[in-house]
């Protein structure tokens, strides 16, 4: 067994930038979207669950484990915390998000939610193993030899998916929103329209940005995953552009 008491891990650098970045301006857009039509009534039920989500993935903490020391962060300002002040632990959004019950109420949301450290097992369909968890449990670290391999594309993935939102909204900038010339007269030249008219649609492109950005991150060890990056990042700057911009 590994001594945790020696360990040195923290939460995941590419999850972190998926959930406290990327996810908060999903949702904004998506309170935007909610908020663009209708009575204002509608428009503020259909916007505030949204904009609860965003706050909540903003809220998220990087938790560090460095040497038996514990501390976490929200923002800018590094706590340390004893691991005797936590009453319970475990995960809350396998495998990207854990929770920490503390014996003080913390606001907002009386948990402490925290990004999770690199799974120990690679398979995303198991219920995951995490250095973090076991530390706050006082259970004893895996053998070396299963120590956490994170071989992902880490930075470059983020880098991948900044590149599709920039090209994406450059795209945006230069081509503006003019509506492609269409034949009234004939149907087959409206066709493709009414395809583009589909795609684009938030109602499409919103489930397929999260998608991607899920298959970026359990295939992150894989090739592919950049350009699952990069198609998230220009979608989501797509729905940024159109309902925020």
């Amino acid at each position: 067994m590994v001594d945790l008491e020696s360990t040195s891990v923290r939460s995941h650098r590419l999850n972190t930038g998926l959930l406290k970045l990327w996810a908060p301006c999903l949702w904004l857009a998506a309170a935007a979207l909610f908020a663009s039509g209708g009575p204002f009534r509608w428009r503020l039920a259909l916007a505030v669950p949204p904009l609860g989500l965003a706050a909540f993935y903003l809220s998220l903490a990087v938790v560090q484990l460095n040497n038996g020391v514990l501390r976490y962060r929200r923002f800018l300002d590094w706590t340390t915390l004893d691991r005797d002040d936590v009453v319970s632990s475990s995960r809350a959004l396998h495998p990207l998000v854990g929770y920490m019950r503390l014996k003080r109420f913390l606001l907002p949301w009386g948990r402490l939610y925290f990004v999770l450290d690199p799974s120990l097992d690679p398979n995303p369909f198991h219920r995951g193993d995490y250095t973090l968890l076991r530390h706050l449990k006082g259970q004893p670290a895996p053998p070396a030899d299963r120590a956490a391999n994170d071989s992902s594309l880490g930075p470059r993935l983020l880098t991948a998916a900044l590149l599709g939102s920039v090209l994406s909204f450059l795209l945006l900038r230069l081509s503006g929103r003019q509506p492609l010339p269409v034949n009234p007269q004939s149907r087959w030249t409206a066709l493709p329209v009414t395809l583009r008219d589909l795609l684009v649609s938030p109602w499409v492109t919103m489930p397929l940005c999260v998608v991607f950005f899920v298959l970026a991150a359990y295939r992150r060890h894989r090739p592919q995953a950049l350009t699952y990056a990069f198609v998230a990042g220009g979608s989501l700057a797509w729905l940024l552009f159109r309902y925020v911009g």
